[in-house]
């Protein structure tokens, strides 16, 4: 008998914010096997990231645990990944996305990308510690619609 679908997505948004990585690929697994729309599935990891991010602020969490719930939320994503394709027949632009030069810290782009790319915008991943020049460079090559630049607000 399957679990209710707000369970399932309850208790994978909980295996994120618990960095209980096993638990949320199988959680995960269990969603594409009820049928939840993956998108939906999307918006619990989405959700739990915020509830990561009022830890971080409240002084629960310190960067360590957001990495490991980052790293969390990725291997959920992977499972859901095949199940996502674009919502959008065809492309709504093109991006360049990267974390700006004196940061190295991606998670917020990351998951900027993966919804993005699950809205239908192609993305090129300039990656880290990009240097304002290769954004200007990379975006003309790429015929970017959007420059998405990611930093945290202390190196702001």
């Amino acid at each position: 008998m399957h679990r209710l679908k707000s369970e399932v997505l309850d208790d994978l948004a909980h295996a994120v914010v618990e960095m209980e990585e096993g638990k949320a690929v199988e959680i995960a697994l269990e969603a594409v096997e009820c049928g939840i729309d993956p998108y939906v599935a999307l918006e619990a990891l989405s959700k739990a990231m915020e509830m990561v991010a009022k830890k971080y602020e409240n002084g629960e969490y310190f960067i360590p645990e957001l990495i490991v719930c980052s790293d969390t939320l990725y291997a959920a994503l992977e499972i859901l990944k095949p199940h996502l394709g674009s919502r959008s027949a065809k492309s709504l632009g093109r991006a360049v996305i990267g974390v700006v030069e004196g940061d190295i810290h991606d998670i917020g782009k990351n998951l900027v990308k993966v919804m993005l790319e699950f809205s239908g915008f192609d993305i090129h991943d300039l990656g880290r510690d990009v240097p304002l020049r290769e954004f200007l460079d990379q975006s003309g090559k790429a015929g970017a619609h959007l420059i998405c630049m990611s930093t945290l607000m202390t190196t702001s």
